[in-house]
């Protein structure tokens, strides 16, 4: 009897995981503020800077419970495809949340190399409104731009500053001397330089 307990709690708890994840589904305001950002991207990103549209454009978006990934070539195999979205023009794989839903970062998030994305939902970061996600979602696939050069992570290794971590995140938590008086000096004085610098060249 108590086996047949046991196989039954098994088998309830199985059912009620598959069940949770087959309810995974990506937000609505959440498609269209990542789809505002890929049409924005896909409208004048060439013509802000030279070779915008050749860099890979995945994304994972991090909610509470779940993280969904877009436009992702090869996912890992912890991902779970759950449908095409044919607004974003993309399939849509979803896994439980491993990561922070306050991230507004890129790094390689989904298995292998591919700089992604990775957001979390506008109300639960620093951007807050969906206007200002969208700029910043736009500003990472620039860093997607610098990661996919052929020789940007041996350039970035040779620098030796990542203490043996290989997921990207020591650039994100990296304790750059901001604070330190010197430093803060020294870029104040480096920008009034560019500044006079601009003014000259226009003068001229």
């Amino acid at each position: 009897m108590k086996k047949i307990t046991l196989i039954f709690v098994l088998l309830l708890s199985f059912s009620q995981t598959i069940s949770a994840q087959e309810k995974a589904s990506l937000p609505e305001i959440d498609r269209i503020r990542i789809a505002e950002a890929f049409r924005i991207g896909e409208k004048i990103g060439d013509k802000v800077w030279k070779g915008w549209s050749s860099a890979p454009w995945a994304l994972l978006l991090v909610t509470p419970k779940d993280e969904f990934l877009i436009r992702h070539r090869k996912p890992s195999s912890d991902f779970r495809l759950i449908g095409y979205d044919s607004l974003l023009k993309s399939d849509v794989y979803t896994r439980p949340r491993k990561l922070s839903p306050k991230l507004l970062a890129t790094f390689p998030a989904a298995g292998d190399a591919t700089p992604v994305i990775v957001v979390g939902q506008a109300e639960n970061t620093d951007a807050k409104t969906s206007t200002p996600w969208v700029f910043v979602v736009l500003h990472e696939h620039f860093h997607q731009l610098q990661y996919s050069q052929p020789d940007y992570y041996a350039d970035v290794e040779k620098l030796n500053l990542s203490g043996g971590d290989r997921t990207g995140m020591w650039m994100i938590n990296y304790q750059f001397p901001y604070s330190q008086k010197e430093v803060g000096d020294q870029f104040g004085l480096l920008s009034k330089l560019l500044v006079e610098t601009y003014n000259a060249k226009n003068k001229s």
